[in-house]
């Protein structure tokens, strides 16, 4: 089933903040009760920011990137942002501890 239309992740984020723009794509509450909210425009833009950071540290199509994060907005950016590019996440549970991590 292709539930994408043929597109890769960069074209889909792309379109997605070109049709919904400044409707809301994301809203996280962290812990403390702090709300932040991201529509599709600026959560794109954020993630082509973080994909910039990663490709500017050298990281390319491929690669594989550990990421260990809590639950949070930047979790988002570092996965669909190395998406972007062609590199490959590796979540490590943030809450690992001793000898476990």
């Amino acid at each position: 089933m292709d539930i994408v239309g043929g597109q890769n992740l960069r074209q889909m984020w792309d379109d997605l903040a070109e049709v919904y723009g400044d409707k809301t794509a994301l809203i996280f509450e962290s812990c403390e009760g702090i709300v932040r909210q991201f529509s599709y425009a600026s959560l794109n833009e954020e993630i082509n920011r973080t994909a910039n950071l990663f490709h500017s540290l050298g990281i390319r199509k491929g690669d594989r990137v550990a990421l260990h994060l809590d639950n949070c907005p930047e979790f988002i950016f570092c996965w669909f942002g190395l998406a972007k590019i062609g590199a490959i996440m590796v979540p490590i549970n943030a809450r690992l501890l001793g000898e476990e991590s």
